[in-house]
């Protein structure tokens, strides 16, 4: 019968697909299960506070474990998420299963081993089969901003990978920035170029800085409105990061002219934790310092000038007294610029230096806000790179902006961790950046920089040290813990100042001793003591014992290397020991153990 052959027909080739569909499922499943037998953690969850904020997890450097660096604004709720058709379930504690969306942090144990919150997490594949079971830490930011930069993985990699000595051409990378406060509002969403920025830190330290562009300019977190940014890692500086924000209060409590705004945010780079980094303006003649527009006259427009040693990796520079000096400003100066300027730098060079009407030539309160800065931080890069002056309308040199002093207060580089050193060193009369050490020369400029010191910037500097700087040290604590987390950071300088109140107790122990020194500079001399890799002066009270001697004070710290310091001597071959109670400006000889190995290799003076 006919009806009763197509009702077979169908049911044979219903039972058909059913066989088919059967098959298929198992195979999906069998290479479901071994696609994610080889996912982790990692591929399969992301975490998110809103729709600007999602993140992810970090490798830990154990097996089987991560860390979750939680921003500030989601301290309350951080949902987890996953694909359902990729992981099937995510199991929390061993008992709890954990939907896409849900928060995850009710769900945190207390302290794990390590002394951090935790959950252990099993992910379960579609086929049911277990592609991870393990562990994730869970690190809190601290109450401050946080930033979101997407940008493409090989983009990213291609920056980081950079040598910083091609200064004049850099790979720019397109994404897109989110900033977003303390309490998860977004503040900033913008289209971004991307680029490297540093030297040293860029090449040495895992914590890279970058400069980000943006189209339009825009006021981040309330800073000054502009379209380039710097994003300062502070490399030198990662056990509390206050010493360039310390540096850039002063700057702004003493009212120095065209000082920019900084903002303290935790970093994230495509969902990665990246650290804690200080936002800034950065210095542009056009943008920051509103130097008047390219004119057809050279003595009608700003210039912004940079001390820098790399000076000859720069399409505009002269050579001043030795000291290379690039033109930041105008950018592209055309030849009689280029000779206005340097012909005003040098004149103004010769005036002060010959102690004449240098007040015709240079910003006088400037340069004296600068040098007491500058001397009062210890910042060893004062002749080497970063020190900033610029011409104004006005046909004077300002000095400043002042920028990037992360090598300062005990934090020397390559120079010796001394305690005694960092505290006394005065390093302006040898190391001077722009002026400065010219200046120190002149009665008159030394005498308006002790008035100032002690009436402005000392008592300035006392409530500053335990009011903003310690508020700013405690908001940071948590996020610079989740950065030394990630990145493990080695301090570079004295285990005294590891912690902020070291820093703040060398800053009262040095306000205390050049209050002292500026109230009667007689009672004072000069000892420099001469190492095999360099010299460092010092201020020493005449006639009264030093106290101590820097025997242990190696350049890197490798003792192993210098050898032993086994004497201090006088020029004349005489040796001293720590009572040596000097009269007059003095000068201590390093004698090291024969078996150095700087002896070996020629480092070491011959006298």
């Amino acid at each position: 019968m006919p009806g009763m052959k197509l009702k077979t027909k169908r049911i044979l080739i219903l039972s058909l697909l059913t066989a088919i569909l059967a098959v298929l499922s198992v195979i999906y499943l069998y290479h479901s299960g071994n696609r994610h037998s080889s996912l982790t953690a990692m591929d399969s969850l992301y975490f998110y506070y809103n729709d600007a904020v999602s993140i992810r997890l970090s490798p830990a450097g154990i097996d089987n474990v991560y860390n979750l660096f939680v921003p500030g604004c989601a301290h309350d709720e951080l949902m987890i998420g996953y694909h359902p058709g990729e992981t099937g379930k995510v199991v929390i504690n061993d008992e709890f299963f954990i939907e896409s969306g849900e928060n995850i942090l009710p769900y945190i144990r207390d302290i794990s081993d390590d002394g951090n919150p935790y959950v252990s997490i099993r992910l379960l594949s579609v086929a049911g089969k277990e592609i991870f079971n393990g562990y994730i830490n869970f690190f809190f930011a601290g109450n401050i901003p946080s930033v979101y930069i997407n940008v493409s993985e090989a983009g990213i990699d291609g920056i980081n990978s950079e040598n910083p000595e091609e200064r004049l051409s850099k790979l720019h990378v397109s994404g897109i920035m989110t900033v977003v406060d303390p309490d998860g509002l977004t503040d900033t969403h913008a289209e971004i170029d991307m680029s490297r920025r540093g030297n040293t830190s860029f090449i040495h330290m895992d914590v890279k800085p970058y400069n980000i562009n943006l189209k339009q300019p825009v006021s981040i977190l309330g800073m000054r409105q502009g379209k380039k940014y710097a994003f300062k890692a502070n490399s030198y500086d990662m056990n509390h990061l206050l010493r360039t924000e310390a540096a850039f209060d002063m700057a702004r409590l003493t009212n120095m002219s065209m000082m920019f705004d900084s903002r303290f945010a935790d970093l994230y780079i495509n969902g990665t934790y990246n650290g804690l980094y200080l936002i800034t303006n950065r210095i542009k003649g056009d943008e920051l310092l509103e130097l008047p527009d390219i004119p057809s006259k050279p003595d009608e427009t700003g210039y912004l000038l940079e001390l820098d040693y790399r000076y000859e990796n720069e399409k505009n520079f002269f050579i001043s007294h030795d000291q290379g000096i690039v033109v930041h400003y105008p950018e592209e100066p055309d030849s009689g610029q280029m000779s206005y300027i340097e012909n005003r730098y040098n004149k103004a060079y010769e005036v002060i230096a010959a102690n004449e009407d240098y007040e015709k030539y240079i910003d006088v309160d400037s340069f004296v806000k600068m040098y007491i800065i500058q001397d009062f931080l210890c910042n060893v890069d004062v002749d080497y790179a970063s020190f900033y002056v610029y011409l104004g309308e006005d046909g004077l040199f300002h000095a400043g902006p002042i920028w990037d002093l992360d090598l300062a207060c005990g934090i020397m580089q390559t120079l010796p961790f001394h305690e005694e050193l960092a505290l006394r060193s005065h390093i302006i009369p040898d190391r001077g950046g722009i002026f400065l050490d010219i200046l120190g020369e002149s009665p008159r400029f030394m005498d308006k920089v002790s008035s100032y010191y002690l009436d402005s910037f000392s008592p300035m500097l006392n409530a500053y040290i335990y009011g903003t700087m310690q508020e700013k040290g405690k908001t940071i604590y948590a996020s610079l813990r989740i950065a030394d987390a990630q990145h493990r950071f080695h301090f570079r300088g004295l285990h005294s100042l590891e912690d902020l109140n070291g820093l703040q107790e060398w800053m009262r122990d040095r306000n205390a001793l050049l209050s002292d020194y500026y109230s009667d500079t007689s009672k004072y001399i000069s000892v420099t003591f001469h190492f095999a890799w360099g010299d460092i002066r010092t201020l020493a009270p005449k006639n009264e014992p030093l106290g101590y001697l820097p025997d242990n004070a190696h350049s890197d710290n490798d003792e192993a290397f210098w050898g032993e310091i086994e004497a201090f001597t006088l020029p004349d071959g005489t040796a001293v020991d720590d009572s040596f109670a000097p009269e007059t400006d003095t000068d201590l000889y390093a004698v090291y153990t024969p078996d150095s190995h700087a002896l070996e290799e020629g480092w070491l003076w011959k006298r």
